[in-house]
């Protein structure tokens, strides 16, 4: 009910995005309350004994959620990164409507595209406060179980690690069966992940992988893509010869196209298994392996 409200407070808000509860919970609560219409309808003619049936309720609920309708719409094609002019692709005959029903239980964007931020990482953060430096919330990462981990990270500040002092955007964490687990610290905009991953063009975090000789040299990377209020955690693929893999999301990420990392994604590197952790997620070393060993695979 409340994704029904808060369609109908976005009464006509074609910009931004809708995720896929809020388009989907808007259209059930508007066949049901369709469906109402109709049966007072018949009741107010059934009483007067109307002659001729005029569906006067109907009318006016139809009339009245057509502006609404069309921009969660419009929204939700927004979420997958399209235009809001492909819902006229829906009037093309039969063809129209499966393909709109295809993007509208498709998922959306990761992170933030060219229409907003992701709603739903937006949704899974809960504000701590304010920051007296930007008058703006802070939020911490909420889990979700069903749905895999995401991090709430929604600030370009980056915060220091009481281990080392540095300044941290997050964590790699590698897992061995010795207890000497190590978490590398992400500091950088570009940390290189490989056996001898050196430099690219400037400076760059290094994480070095010994003892596994199917990871490449310069295997992958993981960049920061800070935005006005976002940031974003790309992972990349350097033309590894054995790959780079998201292994919860069962995603093999692909030269040049960039995958975008959430709290508690587990990255196998040849056969070298990583976790990524956000900074709030894990505030120090200790805290991030901790953490990292109680998220199955």
């Amino acid at each position: 009910m409340n994704y029904y409200l808060q369609a109908l407070k976005n009464y006509a808000s074609f910009s931004g995005r809708a995720r896929r509860s809020e388009y989907w919970y808007f259209m059930l609560f508007n066949i049901l309350f369709s469906i109402v219409a109709i049966i007072l309808d018949v009741v107010i003619a059934t009483a007067i004994e109307e002659v001729i049936f005029l569906p006067i309720c109907t009318s006016i609920y139809f009339l009245a959620m057509i502006i609404p309708a069309l921009a969660v719409t419009v929204r939700r094609l927004h979420d997958t990164g399209k235009s809001g002019w492909f819902y006229m692709i829906s009037f093309i005959p039969l063809v129209g409507a499966i393909w709109l029903l295809v993007v509208t239980v498709t998922d959306g964007d990761r992170g933030e595209n060219i229409y907003g931020p992701n709603p739903k990482e937006i949704a899974r953060a809960k504000p701590l406060g304010f920051t007296p430096e930007q008058g703006k919330p802070v939020y911490s990462p909420v889990m979700n179980s069903s749905e895999g981990k995401n991090w709430g990270f929604r600030t370009t500040e980056r915060i220091k690690s009481p281990d080392s002092q540095k300044d941290l955007y997050g964590w790699l964490v590698q897992l061995f069966e010795n207890n000497k687990s190590v978490a590398f610290p992400i500091t950088e905009e570009l940390t290189l992940i490989g056996r001898d991953p050196g430099t690219m063009g400037g400076l760059n975090g290094i994480f070095k992988i010994v003892n596994d000789g199917t990871v490449s040299r310069k295997h992958a990377a993981i960049r920061i893509e800070s935005k006005a209020n976002t940031i974003n955690f790309l992972l990349e693929d350097l033309g590894s010869a054995n790959g780079t893999y998201v292994m919860n999301t069962r995603t093999k990420v692909q030269p040049l196209q960039p995958f975008y990392l959430t709290d508690g994604d587990k990255i196998k590197t040849g056969d070298t298994l990583l976790t990524f952790r956000t900074a709030l997620a894990a505030p120090t070393e200790q805290a991030a392996i901790n953490v990292a060993q109680r998220i199955p695979i």
